[in-house]
């Protein structure tokens, strides 16, 4: 007889492209900072152009070449895949980034596959953006980065949830943090459902 699973992927991935977006723009163009700023003292600061920054993606899967994709329309993209790139060629990519958002799955080998030497690589002013999964990140190596003021991030996942750890101080300027919300909107409850019914069907007509 075996198994049937229904899942609904497409929903997820639109979503979860429209947060990464959200993060990507908001930081690059340092939105979040000037919200920070309008409390006290009042601040202001030069804001970089979008269209003169590079965006990196790591991992090319439904959601990542979906970033991908749409983001080129707002700055310049790169890309990186083990499928595609070979491990030589991803310390240039991180140099030339601006920004990294990652796509990838949480497997034992990419388990802290952003850890303190990869980290170390980023520019100075550099973003990561993680709505992926927590784990992918090596947390202590982040926050020492976060603590020196070398980079911002924006997380949707994290090592824990809820989360309470030591970045948590750092939100919003410097450590963002969404509660793992990237995947959930009206339209993925909605396939969700659709999803189900379709399993009660099939499983009614076995």
């Amino acid at each position: 007889m075996g198994i049937k699973v229904c899942f609904p992927p497409q929903e997820t991935i639109d979503i979860i492209y429209e947060e990464t977006a959200s993060f990507t723009c908001s930081l690059i163009f340092r939105m979040l900072y000037s919200e920070v700023g309008t409390l006290e003292p009042w601040m202001k600061h030069v804001r970089a152009q979008l269209a003169d920054r590079v965006l990196l993606v790591i991992g090319m899967g439904n959601i990542g070449s979906r970033v991908a994709e749409k983001m080129r329309g707002f700055l310049k993209v790169k890309s990186y895949d083990v499928l595609q790139n070979t491990a030589s060629e991803l310390k240039d990519l991180i140099v030339s980034a601006d920004g990294i958002t990652l796509h990838m799955p949480k497997s034992q080998e990419n388990i802290h596959f952003m850890d303190s030497e990869k980290l170390s690589w980023m520019k100075d002013g550099a973003v990561l953006i993680n709505t992926a999964r927590g784990a992918i990140v090596e947390e202590e190596a982040l926050l020492k980065e976060i603590e020196s003021l070398r980079l911002r991030a924006a997380f949707d996942v994290y090592w824990q949830e809820p989360y309470l750890g030591k970045l948590n101080k750092y939100h919003p300027d410097r450590f963002y943090m969404t509660p793992h919300v990237a995947s959930t909107c009206n339209r993925f409850l909605e396939g969700c459902r659709e999803g189900l019914d379709i399993l009660i069907e099939d499983l009614s007509s076995a």
